[in-house]
Formats: C-alpha cells, structure tokens, sequence
C-alpha cells in the first residue's frame, strides 16, 4: 500500500503467473486503464511504471512490479461514493485482464482484494481475498456481483460481524440513504480507531513518486538508441488508443542481459499518433499515397508447427508473440486485420490469392502482407515442408492479379531466412567471410546465448528473382503501369542469410518493425523508415552479440507513403 491522504481506499492486485511478462506488456496496460477511464479522467500523471488518475475526488494510482510480475490498483477517496469508487477498480482490472487475454495468453492472472475495513482503519497487514467468486474471470471478460453496499460481512481480521459491504465486496450505486448509513459506520470507525491510531505499527508504504521516476523527454526523433523516453499523456482520441510510451524503469530487473535488451527494443511500441503539421499537410497533396480512414486490410500468415513427410516436427517458437504484436500493431494503425496460422503451402497460395481477389478493397487506401515462416533463398516453408516460391507471392500482389490495389501500395513484410549463410559481424581489419549453416547450435566463440537460435528456414522475398513485368492498363482508365508497381517489401535478412529469432521474446526483425512503426510512422514515410530506423536497429543488435543480421528492402513505390496515424481529415470541398 502506498501513501494517500484520502480516508477511503480500495486495493487490489493482478498477480501473473506462467510466462513472464516483458516490460512492454506492463506498460501496455497503463495504456490500456488510460483508455478505458478516458470519459472519467480529469488529469493524469504518467510515470515509468505507472499512472494516476485523477476525477471528482477520486484518485486511481496503477503502479507496476515487473519483477515481481504484478499489477497494484489502488482507488481512493475522500467521501463515501463506493458505488463509484468499486466502479474505477472494476474498469481498470477489466481492461487489464483483456489486454493480458490478447497479448500475451501464455500467462495467467490471479486477483487478490484486500480488505477495505482494514484500509480504512489503517490496519498495515488488511485481510486478503484470493480470487474472489464476486470477481469472475471469463477469458477477456470480468463479470462481477455486485451488492446493496450496507449488507452486514464480516471482517476475520478484527473479529468484527457488521462491518458494511460497501467496504469489502463491489456494490451499485448508492442513493441518499445508503450513503447515509455507510457515513454514520464510517464516523464510528473513525471514534474507535482515534484512541489506538498512534500506537498502531506504520503502514507499508510504496510512494509512486520514488518507485516511479519521471521520463524525460527525448532528445532526437531519429535516435536508434533502444531505450524510448517520450511519455505522452493526453486525452484518448476516440477510436485509438492513447500513446503513452515510457521508459523503463532503471531499478527494474530482468532474466538476463538479452531479455533485457529485448524488452527494451519492443518498449513503447503503443502508436504515436501523427502531430507535425508539416506531416499532415501532405494528407491530400499529389507526392503521397492517398490513405482510406480505414487505412486498408492487414493478413498475417504465422507458420508455427510443422510435420515433415519424414515425420519430423519442428516449432517456431517465439513467433507467436511476434504475431500478436504485428496483429495489435496494425489495428492501432487503422487496419482490418486477419491471421491465418500453420498453413500448409497450397493453403497459403490460396489464403494469398482469395485476399487479392477481394473487389471490396477498392475502398481501401493500402493492403499489407506479413508472413512469417521458414524459408530459403527461392521459397517460403508451408507447414507441410514444401515451398512456396517467392515468385508466385508477388504475382499474386501485382496489378493484373489484385487489381483491387492498382496503383495503391502494397507493403509486404517477410519474417523469414533467406538461405543458411551467417551474415558475420568482422572486425575492419578482417576480412568479410560468410559461413554455411553450421546446424542447430551456433558456435559460442561468437558469444550469442544458447538461447538465441536462427529461424532454420526462415526466409525472405529474394529481391533478385525477376517477375514476369508487364504493362497493364487499369481498367478503371487510360493508366498505365506496370504489374510490379506500387510495392514495398520488408525482409527480415539480406538474400542468401538467415534470421534470428529469440524463443522467448521473438524475432529481431519484428521486434525492430514494431517498435519503429510506433514510433515514427507518425513523420516518416516508409521506405526512409526502413532505412532510418529498422535496418540500423537490428543491424545494431548484430554488431551487440556477434551475430551478423542485415535487413533488406525492395521498393517500386511511385510516391511516398505515410500512413497518418489516427490523423483522418475530411476530403477538401
């Protein structure tokens, strides 16, 4: 419990369990208890690992332990509104459990309650509900019982019968009368406790201002330094989520100094919203790519587990979480956004091939394919082993074959090797020398953790294969263009090499895409993206751990392309 000048005070817990939540995810939830009270917020404070909100007399404080792998919400008060007060806690905890459920499902959340009568009367060790039946988790969803506020409970710690309900168990609304009573109980606590407050031991305080240190604001917009440090606080906008992003805390603790990293790198990758007018003034001019309010369609392809003929299996793991970032990512962007997962390699060719023949995406201002997979220098592994190859994707994306996106940007992003050389990181005065893949494990000579293993097969679009390029007249006019226009490919390593991905935090590539399209999708367009912000930061964790990875791009885009986060302007009259 941490200090609070307010009387009245509800506390409760969310305690994980099974795979650790990163940094990130804990961070995400801030995001996400800002968003959900954003109608019932007056002002706000946002810190490194945690929030208070401030409405009505109301104080809700989240302060977050990642090490300790918990969550304390913490709603006080100094008049008896408890129909209000369990209100703000039920919502915060609500939007908690979601946020868990769709990001990261490979934990699972306990909720302990402490006792209000105990808060009240400053008792420093209150009485403890583990899982209460009031609170009942169903997937995404809290349901909870609510009472009539001035029911006679009892509270074990101080062996009392009538203490009121309103104080330990969430109850409606209260009218006049009821608030009436709860006020008389409460001027009675506050009688007996008078004489015995002074010799009562001290309360366990976490004061948020030390736990929590305020971020200080960053200094250049184009740094690739992994370590974000703009907090953001402001209103929600309606229809996105509020960007928040914060630093980590430096007292903070993590499993090892590759976790650690990582964390860091996917830090604050809740989306920033467009802001600079110099970006916004672009919307309707003749040099970008026109963007739709829904901004268009994003499929995700996420090959996990395979079965070779041979009757061999093989997991990706890691990519998982890798899917659910790209996934939320994408839909704070604006997109319509589908996943299909372990697809054989007819099943991926026909999955591909039925979204561009969609005449409803016409409506849409871009589409975006992210497949992510084993792979070789000429195919991507469906989960049967066999390949498909590089050349049928992009013909399934050129003008003839999706002329729904004639003329409008595809961007496709391949997480995935391109071969079986490692791509070393050299000293200036060796030479450059690329090895075959020397199996399974990696020399440790290189200092990469046993961890950290390459995608096996994992591979991306050879830039190099040529594609039958014509020229094709859009139906829709006189246009000409050609079958290969308008696209944009993101690979996770340089032909013929392969990428790293991490078992437990996902791959680098990814990692880096996320966090730079968070960041700065808000005021670069995306090719100088790539090159400005996600080829240098994987390229830096290469140089960091001895393991070369060089992310590789191909373009045939014909104007900019921004993609205006949260900035929906009408059309000019």
């Amino acid at each position: 419990m941490w200090k609070t000048k307010k009387r009245i005070q509800l506390w409760l817990n969310v305690e994980l369990s099974g795979l650790p939540l990163p940094n990130y995810g804990f961070q995400l939830m801030t995001v996400a208890v800002l968003n959900e009270l954003s109608s019932n917020i007056n002002t706000q404070k946002v810190f490194a690992n945690g929030a208070i909100v401030y409405h009505d007399g109301l104080e809700l404080h989240l302060v977050h332990d990642a090490h300790g792998q918990k969550t304390t919400i913490q709603v006080a008060s100094d008049e008896p509104h408890f129909g209000g007060i369990w209100k703000q806690l039920e919502k915060a905890t609500g939007s908690i459990l979601k946020l868990l459920s769709t990001v990261w499902p490979a934990s699972w959340s306990d909720i302990r309650v402490f006792c209000g009568h105990c808060l009240f009367l400053r008792e420093p060790d209150p009485e403890e509900i583990f899982n209460p039946d009031w609170f009942c988790q169903e997937g995404d969803t809290l349901t909870v019982e609510r009472c009539s506020g001035v029911l006679k409970l009892i509270c074990e710690k101080h062996d009392q019968e009538n203490v009121l309900s309103a104080l330990v168990r969430p109850c409606h609304q209260l009218d006049e009368e009821k608030r009436r009573i709860i006020q008389e109980y409460l001027n009675t606590l506050l009688v007996r406790s008078a004489a015995t407050e002074k010799v009562v031991a001290p309360v366990r305080q976490q004061h948020i201002e030390e736990l929590a240190t305020p971020v200080q604001p960053q200094q250049n917009e184009d740094s690739i330094d992994m370590h974000p440090v703009t907090p953001v606080s402001q209103p929600a906008t309606e229809g996105l989520a509020i960007s928040v992003q914060l630093q980590q805390s430096e007292n903070s603790q993590s499993d090892s100094e590759l976790s650690d990293t990582l964390d860091q790198a996917s830090e604050g990758w809740t989306v920033k919203l467009c802001s600079k007018s110099s970006v916004k003034d672009l919307y309707h001019s003749d040099y970008v790519y026109r963007m739709s309010t829904m901004r268009g369609r994003c499929l995700l392809i996420n090959n996990i587990t395979f079965t070779y003929p041979n009757g061999t299996s093989d997991n990706r793991e890691g990519s998982a979480l890798d899917g659910q970032r790209i996934l939320f990512l994408f839909r704070q962007l604006g997109f319509l956004c589908f996943s299909e997962e372990n697809l054989s390699s007819q099943r991926m060719l026909e999955v591909i091939r039925n979204e561009t023949g969609r005449h409803a995406d016409e409506n849409y201002g871009m589409f975006v394919l992210v497949i992510m997979s084993h792979g070789s220098e000429t195919g991507i592994s469906g989960t049967d082993g066999t390949m498909v190859q590089r050349t049928d994707i992009n013909n399934a994306l050129s003008a003839q074959n999706f002329p729904a996106m004639a003329r409008k940007p595809k961007l496709l992003i391949v997480q995935a090797c391109s071969g079986g050389l490692q791509d070393r990181v050299v000293l200036d005065s060796q030479p450059a020398t690329s090895s075959p893949h020397p199996g399974s494990s990696l020399p440790s000579v290189f200092g990469l953790p046993t961890n950290e293993v390459p995608s096996s097969s994992t591979m991306t679009l050879p830039l190099s294969t040529p594609i039958t390029s014509s020229v094709w007249m859009h139906p829709a006019g006189s246009h000409a263009v050609l079958e290969t226009d308008d696209l944009l490919i993101w690979e996770a390593s340089f032909r013929g090499h392969m990428a790293y991905r991490h078992l437990r935090y996902g791959s680098w590539f990814i990692n880096a895409v996320v966090e730079s399209l968070s960041k700065h999708a808000c005021h670069r367009d995306l090719k100088t993206l790539f090159d400005k912000q996600i080829r240098k930061k994987v390229r830096k964790r290469s140089i960091q751990y001895g393991e070369g990875q060089q992310p590789d791009m191909s373009c045939t885009l014909q104007k900019k392309l921004f993609l205006f986060p949260g900035y929906n302007p009408p059309d000019p009259e």
